[in-house]
């Protein structure tokens, strides 16, 4: 995320705009605080992460396949500081809230996940 969007003034600006997208049957919101500021009321909430190695490969390829060079190291490196900044930062901070399922897919396929994922929303729907 950006810098300007990190200050509070545009962030609560931006929370009141991305609020007004959901609108019946639902929507799938993806973001580091949709389940604790967004939407807290959400029946599915998913907290999806996998390890910082399996991570790091993920960006690396995506990076590839635009045809960009990658430091992997470096690549790593970035990827932990942003965790670190968004799990400390003051505002709209990355946590799992209680209600959420935990769902590590280090070693799955997407299609793996998306069928778990897709179950958990059936079962709620």
């Amino acid at each position: 995320s950006s810098k300007l969007s990190q200050k509070p003034e545009v962030r609560s600006q931006l929370i009141e705009i991305q609020k007004t997208f959901r609108e019946q049957p639902g929507l799938v919101a993806e973001g580091r605080d949709m389940s604790s500021k967004l939407f807290p009321d959400s029946l599915v909430k998913i907290y999806l992460t996998a390890d910082l190695k399996e991570r790091a490969n993920r960006r690396a390829n995506q990076l590839r396949n635009d045809g960009q060079k990658v430091n992997i190291s470096e690549l790593k490196s970035e990827i932990e500081e942003r965790d670190l900044r968004d799990t400390q930062r003051e505002h709209s901070p990355l946590v799992k809230t209680d209600d959420s399922i935990f769902i590590d897919n280090t070693g799955k396929k997407v299609k793996e996940t998306l069928d778990f994922i897709e179950k958990l929303v059936n079962e709620k729907y």
